[in-house]
C-alpha cells in the first residue's frame, strides 16, 4: 500500500527553487516579462505570464517590497480577509460609533424653549 501525502493548501511548484531569485527581481522592481525571460534564458523554464503572476501574489512577492515571501500554505489568496482592519479601514483603536438616537435626541433637547407653550414667532410666507 502506498503511503497518502500529506495535504498543502498550497501545492509545490517548479519555481519553488528560483524563489529567491524572483524574491530578488521584485525587489528590485523587474516587471513580470523581465523574470520570465530570465527564467527562460538562464534556467530554461517556460511558463505563461499568469503563472509567474499567481506564484507571486500566493507567496506575497510585491515589486519593490523588501519582505521575506510567505511559506508554502499560509493563505493561498494572497489577499485581506474582508472583515480584517486592513479591508475594511477600520483599526481598533477608533472610538465607538455614537449613537444616533441618543444624540438627535440630546440636540433637539438643547434647541428647545424652556416652556414648550410658548408660540415661537414664524416669519409669514405671503408678502
Amino acid at each position: 500500500m502506498s503511503e497518502v501525502p500529506e495535504y498543502s493548501a498550497l501545492k509545490a511548484s517548479a519555481l519553488d527553487p528560483h524563489l529567491e531569485g524572483i524574491v530578488e527581481r521584485r525587489q528590485k522592481k523587474w516587471p513580470y516579462q523581465a523574470i520570465l525571460k530570465w527564467l527562460k534564458e538562464e534556467h530554461e523554464i517556460t511558463i505563461v505570464y499568469s503563472t509567474l503572476w499567481e506564484f507571486c501574489q500566493r507567496r506575497g512577492i510585491k515589486k519593490g517590497v523588501v519582505a521575506s515571501p510567505k511559506p508554502p500554505g499560509a493563505g493561498s489568496t494572497g489577499r485581506e480577509p474582508l472583515n480584517s482592519p486592513a479591508a475594511t479601514g477600520i483599526s481598533e483603536s477608533q472610538p465607538e460609533p455614537l449613537d444616533f438616537l441618543t444624540d438627535a435626541q440630546s440636540r433637539l433637547a438643547a434647541d428647545e424653549p424652556e416652556n414648550p407653550f410658548v408660540k415661537v414667532p414664524h416669519r409669514s410666507l405671503s408678502k
